[in-house]
């Protein structure tokens, strides 16, 4: 019986343990209040790639991959919008190197970036 037990607890711990975590992208994203913007005009192309392109990719292109990270095209900002934290250093969240270093993005900008991935990244 005793040996029951502790199996038990061990596979509570484990299923606990396994439980799918959100990066803090996605708390800022799922937080954000996006009533104010249309989704089909704030996607990469039309709104989120100015503000990384003038932000951002200084220091986070391909050929200057600061701190391993790459912002130029498509594909590279998306990926790391939803797995990494980029929202969280745009906010200077707790935890998160804060960016742009030494400045601070708009709050209007800070919410087409977080309203672009609450709504799927689109292109």
């Amino acid at each position: 019986m005793k040996q029951l037990s502790i199996i038990l607890l061990g596979l509570a711990g484990l299923a606990i343990s396994c439980k799918k975590k959100t990066t803090p992208s996605a708390n800022y994203a799922n937080a954000a209040d996006c009533s104010t913007l249309v989704d089909t005009v704030n996607t990469y192309t039309k709104s989120t790639v100015s503000i990384i392109n003038l932000n951002c990719t200084s220091c986070h292109s391909s050929s200057n991959p600061s701190a391993g990270l790459n912002l130029s095209g498509y594909a590279a900002a998306k990926s790391s919008f939803l797995n990494g934290n980029s929202l969280c250093s745009i906010h200077h969240g707790s935890g998160c190197k804060a960016m742009p270093e030494g400045a601070a993005l708009s709050s209007s900008d800070i919410q087409k970036l977080d309203c672009w991935v609450k709504n799927g990244c689109r292109q």
